[in-house]
Parts: C-alpha cells; sequence; structure tokens
C-alpha cells in the first residue's frame, strides 16, 4: 500500500496544522505520513489545541513546532500539501517540488486574537470536526485515484 507524505501549514505552526497532523496521523496513519510546519513558526503548541484535541483522542504532547522555510531549505518533498489559513498565508507558502496536490483549506483559527475567550473551545471543537471530515474526504479521494 502506497503511503502518502502530507504536510499541513498554517501560520504559526501552533494550532490548525497540529491538529490536522495529530488528526491524520491517528486516523490515516497507514496511508499519511502526516508533518506540521508553520509561516511564522515561533510560537509553541497551544495550550487549548493540546487539551481539547486530548479530549477528542489527538494527542499533540510529542509535537514540535516546525518552520516550513526550514523544510523547504531541506529539500523535504511532499505528495500534499495543505494550508489550513487565511488566502494571504496561503499564497506565503513555498511551493514545494513535486507535490501532486496543494489545497488550501481555509479553517477558522480559534486561537485568533478577534475570537472571544468564551467562544475559543466551541471553535476548537468544530474545527476537529472539520478536519475530521476534510480528512475522510481526501483519503477517499486518493484511494480512488490509486
Amino acid at each position: 500500500m502506497r503511503t502518502y507524505k502530507i504536510l499541513f501549514v498554517c501560520v504559526h505552526n501552533s494550532f490548525r496544522s497540529q491538529l490536522a497532523q495529530a488528526i491524520a496521523s491517528k486516523r490515516y496513519g497507514s496511508l499519511l505520513s502526516a508533518h506540521s510546519a508553520g509561516l511564522d513558526a515561533t510560537r509553541g503548541i497551544n495550550p487549548l489545541a493540546k487539551s481539547v484535541g486530548l479530549a477528542h483522542g489527538y494527542d499533540l504532547s510529542s509535537h514540535v513546532v516546525t518552520d516550513v522555510f526550514d523544510l523547504y531549505k531541506q529539500g523535504q518533498t511532499f505528495d500534499v500539501v495543505i494550508a489550513v489559513c487565511s488566502k494571504d498565508a496561503y499564497e506565503r507558502c513555498p511551493i514545494f517540488p513535486g507535490v501532486h496536490k496543494r489545497l488550501h483549506w481555509p479553517l477558522i483559527d480559534p486561537s485568533a486574537p478577534n475570537v472571544k475567550d468564551e467562544d475559543r473551545e466551541i471553535l476548537t471543537h468544530q474545527l476537529i470536526h472539520e478536519l475530521e471530515i476534510r480528512l475522510e474526504n481526501l483519503v477517499n479521494e486518493l484511494q480512488e485515484n490509486r
């Protein structure tokens, strides 16, 4: 069975891309080799992403923050690159050579400064659900196109 190397990119690699990596690894680890990185990877992993992720069965405790440009400079290659951020951030993503599929999933960032504190947890649950659905659809598409 072929394994697809997949990279999830967001701005800080502290929330959305980390959750996407955890979900992809846990649910589809035999098909997807999941990685994540950020455009400005300067923060640690957000505690809310860790706690709500864990409540859904996704453990981020061993994850590390990675800079997408470091991966690019190292010559890393990926079959699929998915930006889980705004359109502006998506346009800043480097184009990795050899990518078969480049996607943009403009997902809400529960850690954004304009999000009210009381809304962050529910938005994180919604984000996880959205990622689960999108990943299931992607996996089905990859399996159909084998």
